[in-house]
């Protein structure tokens, strides 16, 4: 049953597409070294993809973000009287430093919230979300089986799981009410 749990994770945090996350994917030592070669065929010689197969490659590899060496990207968003600015700062050589950080500025420029989230925030909340998704897919399969053949140590797991998941529809509500005006349901 664990197995499943590890592979959605895998999947998830592992997923290599554009940014499914506040977060650039580190590499493994082998694939950064594929992302490496990759980027010297396609500049060896410097001229050799046209401007249009260039950029389909960049597209389709995701090179933009996959195996850079360091990604700075900031999102901003007007919701009056605010702005949010939110940075994405990612250095290959410098792990302990990437962050995703929010800040809110009022209308004139001054900083009236500042939160920094580290990629061990990120990925332990990605995490957490889920896991508690899959927990619940789990527990409506494991509903349909029979639980005669399940061992006292499924067993227990299931019960783990049945309470991790029981908290997660209100945690759900709760981060889809904070999108809605305050006081609302």
């Amino acid at each position: 049953m664990r197995w499943v749990y590890l592979a959605m994770l895998v999947f998830i945090l592992g997923c290599r597409g554009p940014l499914n996350a506040p977060m650039v994917t580190r590499l493994p030592p082998e694939d950064q070294q594929q992302v490496d070669d990759a980027w010297r065929n396609m500049l060896t010689p410097v001229d050799r993809l046209d401007r249009t197969l260039l950029l389909d490659v960049l597209l389709t590899g995701y090179y933009y973000q996959l195996g850079v060496d360091r990604l700075d990207m900031t999102a901003v968003k007007r919701v009056s009287p605010y702005r949010v600015v939110m940075e994405i700062h990612y250095d290959r050589d410098e792990p302990e430093f990437d962050a995703f950080t929010v800040a809110v500025l009022s209308a004139d420029g001054r900083e009236v919230r500042h939160e920094r989230y580290s990629r061990e925030d990120v990925e332990g909340r990605l995490s957490h979300m889920y896991l508690a998704e899959a927990h619940v897919q789990v527990l409506v399969d494991e509903e349909k089986a029979d639980r005669a053949t399940l061992t006292a140590e499924q067993r227990a797991e299931l019960e783990r799981l049945r309470v991790e998941a029981a908290e997660w529809p209100a945690r759900k509500e709760e981060i889809a009410a904070a999108t809605r005006p305050a006081g609302a349901r």
